[in-house]
């Protein structure tokens, strides 16, 4: 799946010519068993970030980063009430990026995939 997803995404920015790094993982057993906890959750399937998806744009542009965002939406279905936009409101400690969450990103497929998109200097930021 994340495969799949993977190259999906590449085929789409490849279109509107932006170069990034896309990163993919799906969550352990025990981290979901420990979120299905945590939240009260009996049905794994309301989980939404069991795969997750990270695209770094290879510059620091934010439109870029709203380009793709935008190229997301129209492509695949947002979950409406799984969208932050940290770039407009940074958290507290510099943290930046726009997380999104979607479904039907592979065709009869309703497996919800979280996104966090970001440029370059942000991910540094995150990850440092």
């Amino acid at each position: 799946i994340i495969k799949k997803i993977n190259i999906i995404f590449e085929k789409k920015l490849e279109r509107i010519k932006i170069k990034a790094i896309i990163k993919g993982r799906y969550k352990s057993i025990y981290s979901i068993f420990k979120k299905c906890k945590k939240k009260k959750i009996s049905n794994v399937l309301e989980l939404k970030d069991i795969y997750a998806f990270r695209i770094i744009i290879e510059s620091n542009s934010i439109e870029k980063c709203y380009e793709v965002l935008n190229l997301l939406h129209d492509s695949f279905f947002p979950i409406p009430d799984r969208f932050k936009d940290y770039i407009i409101i940074p958290k507290i400690n510099g943290y930046q990026s726009l997380h999104t969450c979607l479904i039907k990103i592979i065709p009869n497929l309703d497996l919800p995939v979280e996104v966090q998109i970001r440029n370059t200097y942000m991910d540094f930021i995150a990850e440092y």
